[in-house]
């Protein structure tokens, strides 16, 4: 009798850690946090497609993300998508990203596009950071090489 009584207690305890385990993963996911860890990793190992799809779920879940918005720019500039780079910056300046932060990125989808001139008045901005200045000087570079200067 006692060993069944402990065996109940036991499995007991370990179903509601269990449930707690769950609701901490779903309100987790619900808010679209673990979409952007696993998004902004992907982008850190190189893997644009998967950055972008769950960028794109962690802005589903959270649509007035800044972070989650310059993160899928981040990816569709990886992937060629000048055009949506550049609305989703926009969007995230919107949403309170900082305008200096995201001056390189913004250069990078412009050059995309073709816009050289814009490139350049992005990257070459006085407001760039200075974690970002490497990137603008690039685009700079790369600016000037499509003019054919």
């Amino acid at each position: 009798m006692r060993r069944t009584r402990l065996f109940l207690l036991v499995g007991a305890a370990l179903l509601l850690l269990a449930l707690a385990g769950a609701w901490q993963w779903r309100v987790r996911e619900g808010n679209g946090s673990a979409a952007l860890a696993r998004g902004l990793a992907a982008l850190d190992k190189g893997d644009a497609r998967t950055a972008r799809i769950e960028l794109m779920n962690a802005i589903k879940a959270d649509p007035r993300s800044a972070a989650a918005r310059i993160g899928h720019a981040r990816a569709l500039v990886k992937l060629g998508d000048g055009a949506g780079a550049q609305a989703d910056i926009a969007r995230g300046r919107k949403l309170g990203a900082a305008a200096g932060a995201t001056r390189a990125l913004m250069a990078d989808a412009l050059l995309l596009q073709g816009d050289s001139d814009g490139a350049l008045r992005e990257a070459q901005a006085t407001d760039v950071t200075a974690k970002t200045a490497p990137a603008a000087a690039r685009v700079v570079a790369r600016a000037w090489l499509a003019r054919g200067i």
